[in-house]
């Protein structure tokens, strides 16, 4: 599955009412398969759900933080597009690791490794 995104880098903005960021524009995703979906400008996403206390070696921020977008609204909006965790993560995973938005070998291992592991409740239990 190769994953592409339209535009390349869409903008993204520091959610001023909390924690997080909100899409600037809207971007069309293409996932493989018969998943293309678009998501809204306007819409607002924790990005990586990354500790505090762990920003130093993995900070929440980044090329990277595209894949967390992408991820986060195919989690919250998994029905409606026809997708389970499976799909969302092998998303996340394909994203993480593509040159345009790799930041180095170490986040694009761990991160998916950890989405995979921990992510089950943000999926089953809907938090953001």
């Amino acid at each position: 599955m190769e994953a592409y995104l339209t535009p390349d880098y869409p903008i993204l903005r520091p959610n001023r009412e909390g924690y997080g960021w909100y899409l600037d524009e809207p971007v069309t995703v293409d996932v493989g398969g018969p998943t293309s979906f678009t998501i809204p400008k306007g819409y607002k996403f924790d990005g990586h759900s990354v500790p505090r206390v762990l920003w130093a070696l993995s900070p929440p921020f980044g090329r990277d933080i595209y894949a967390a977008l992408v991820h986060d609204y195919m989690y919250e909006y998994a029905k409606t597009l026809g997708v389970d965790r499976s799909f969302a993560d092998d998303a996340y995973d394909k994203i993480m690791c593509h040159p345009k938005y790799r930041m180095n070998g170490f986040r694009a291992t761990v991160m998916p490794f950890v989405v995979k592991v921990l992510g089950w409740s943000f999926f089953y239990l809907g938090r953001k």
